[in-house]
């Protein structure tokens, strides 16, 4: 059972991690066979340790936990205009909503029709077009005529208690500088999860304009070599190639 189950997790290498005891986990190669691996846990895995994927991964994850929070917080501060709009003094406790899920939410049930007699049906065909809030009949319903009298749906919801609205603006406030905050705390943790990967980008060096015909490894070997700062002891170049188009090359490396 215990090669059953290690051959299974060899053959999902990045999915997994050697196990550590000191709890730092170490991605695994592909087909690791020699210590024991486990897949990476869920919940408790640190972001850190998610840029074994790459520093993309790492900060995105990253990015999910932290709206998360910021999320849970706005809307606890949000909970007094929830509570008055579910509330008496708002739309009568929001009676005649079937989906619970708008509950607490500005939706307004007490409305009642009347009358507009200044009001006209074009007025409802700017975008988004809507007519059901509404209505006219003829002003004399015994005689035809050409004049009609307009109706309108209006809402009696009380919305000036101003408790509901600071809520809301706080939350505004919270969300605007949290995100603010993100954004500087996202810059600086992808510098941190790219120093702690070493990929081949750490070690290479791009020629901006190499000569035509230097194609020879032995003589961009000297000529890395030479530009060594002084100070470096054992100056040494351990390999040199060549490559057009190498991005096959560095996936590799």
């Amino acid at each position: 059972e215990k090669e059953s189950d290690q051959s299974s997790f060899v053959k999902n290498p990045r999915k997994n991690s050697i196990v550590n005891t000191n709890d730092c986990m170490e991605m695994a190669a592909k087909g690791e066979d020699a210590r024991p691996t486990k897949l990476y846990p869920v919940w408790s895995t640190p972001g850190s340790q998610l840029a074994d994927f790459g520093v993309g991964v790492g900060i995105y994850f990253l990015t999910l936990k932290i709206s998360a929070v910021i999320c849970l917080i706005a809307g606890l501060i949000n909970i007094p205009t929830i509570l008055y709009f579910e509330g008496s003094n708002y739309s009568n406790r929001q009676e005649g909503i079937s989906n619970g899920g708008l509950k607490g939410s500005a939706v307004c049930t007490d409305v009642e029709w009347k009358a507009c007699p200044s009001c006209v049906r074009s007025d409802w065909d700017y975008f988004p077009s809507d007519t059901s809030r509404f209505a006219s009949i003829p002003a004399d319903i015994f005689t035809p005529s050409d004049s009609s009298l307009a109706f309108i749906l209006v809402n009696n919801c009380n919305i000036a208690d101003r408790y509901a609205g600071i809520a809301s603006f706080c939350s505004l406030i919270f969300v605007t500088v949290s995100i603010f905050l993100l954004s500087r705390y996202l810059r600086k943790k992808e510098v941190d999860f790219d120093l702690q990967e070493q990929t081949a980008t750490d070690y290479s060096i791009e020629v901006i304009n190499p000569p035509v015909d230097a194609n020879d490894p032995e003589v961009w070997k000297e000529y890395m070599e030479g530009i060594l700062p002084d100070e470096v002891q054992n100056k040494h170049v351990t390999c040199c190639t060549i490559a057009l188009d190498n991005t096959k090359l560095i996936n590799h490396l």
